[in-house]
């Protein structure tokens, strides 16, 4: 997408906390920067990226509201787009997909997308009833994979053809195969000769750690080597996992380094990721592991399915099945030649299919299919 003058794009969000969604937007925003005129736009608080991005030229606004869909916020979000002259306004998550949606509607923006990230989002009648809603004032419904537009369009009743799908992309240069770090490896007193099992998720229920710690168990007990098992990351079940983890008689063997900026290095001393979650959208730590070229062992939910080929890039096991997940962990460990052969299979998948660039250039397709669109109907 080449344009002799720059388009004015607005992405609404929640927040920027250091998650999976918000480090994808970090990433693919400032690549953009070419052809659009970006600004970022949160509804609760701006978070911890929101610095980074503003150092990259691209302005955080907040717009706090006061509750699901409060009237005077949605005019105060509205007049904030007319003054920024948004072309496209692109939203994520619920709360900023109904609310943004709303107030890009009252704003007579021209472009209104959407983006779903996880399937099974709605907690309440009222959010699917709303979602339908204002289905009829977005142009598209970008989904993260196939299994979360059939959710969503199952959910909501949007027409297929406002619908599609555009993966994750990882940046496959930071996330790359490497050495181990040596530097990883001396904070945490991992031994060179000790495997390492990395699980990368908010700590949460849905991410459900107790079955990576009971598979955890089971290794330990029928793997001869030495071997650690590393969670990464933060949330409100810490606690919870670290006694779980001394119950199970592992702590010893569980590492908690809480949240990390790091993570290609984690991947890349590595053996093994593994993602036990319930329910996934498309998962940015499956893609960002198999980039670094190690296998993956995940649940089979959501689109881990379209990202992991089972049996020859990693495995899907049954959610909460810890004994299938510890056999599967078992057999890479004692098998060198598969896993590196999973790992390499894994980094050309990515690089053909999850790479940044495909993401940015269906991104901008997209965009400016819409844009072209609404522009041609305004003439005639």
């Amino acid at each position: 997408m080449k344009n002799s003058k720059k388009v004015n794009l607005v992405r609404i969000i929640s927040d920027l906390p250091v998650g999976g969604v918000e480090r994808r937007l970090v990433s693919i925003l400032p690549r953009l920067q070419e052809n659009f005129n970006i600004s970022v736009v949160c509804i609760r608080e701006k978070g911890e990226l929101a610095d980074e991005l503003e150092k990259r030229g691209i302005p955080v606004y907040l717009v706090p509201f006061k509750g699901r869909i409060h009237p005077q916020s949605l005019f105060s979000l509205s007049q904030l787009l007319k003054k920024m002259k948004a072309q496209i306004v692109h939203t994520h998550m619920y709360r900023p997909n109904v609310s943004g949606t709303l107030s890009a509607k009252i704003a007579k923006i021209p472009v209104i997308i959407s983006n779903v990230h996880n399937v099974s989002q709605w907690d309440t009648r009222r959010q699917i009833i709303m979602d339908r809603f204002v289905n009829r004032f977005r142009d598209c419904v970008i989904a993260v994979s196939n299994e979360v537009k059939r959710d969503f369009m199952e959910k909501t009743g949007i027409k297929e053809d406002k619908c599609c799908v555009i993966y994750n992309g990882v940046d496959t240069e930071v996330f790359t195969p490497a050495d181990r770090s040596k530097e990883f490896l001396e904070e945490f007193g991992i031994g060179e000769d000790e495997k390492i099992i990395v699980n990368s998720a908010r700590l949460m229920p849905q991410k459900d750690h107790k079955t990576f710690l009971y598979a955890a168990k089971e290794v330990i007990k029928n793997f001869a080597g030495k071997v650690r098992f590393c969670i990464v990351g933060r949330g409100k079940c810490r606690e919870e996992i670290k006694r779980l983890a001394y119950n199970l008689g592992i702590d010893d063997k569980v590492i908690m380094t809480g949240k990390r900026d790091d993570m290609a290095k984690i991947f890349q001393s590595s053996h093994i990721s593994v993602l036990s979650s319930l329910k996934e959208g498309f998962s940015n730590v499956v893609l960002e592991s198999m980039s670094c070229g190690i296998p993956v062992v995940a649940t089979d939910v959501g689109g881990n399915k379209e990202a992991i080929v089972d049996g020859e890039t990693g495995f899907l096991v049954k959610v909460e099945d810890y004994i299938d997940m510890a056999n599967k962990i078992i057999m890479l460990l004692e098998n060198e030649s598969l896993r590196r052969e999973f790992g390499k299979k894994a980094r050309k998948r990515v690089l053909e299919n999850f790479s940044i660039e495909k993401m940015i250039e269906k991104t901008e397709d997209l965009y400016s299919k819409l844009l072209d669109g609404k522009l041609r109907k305004v003439r005639q």
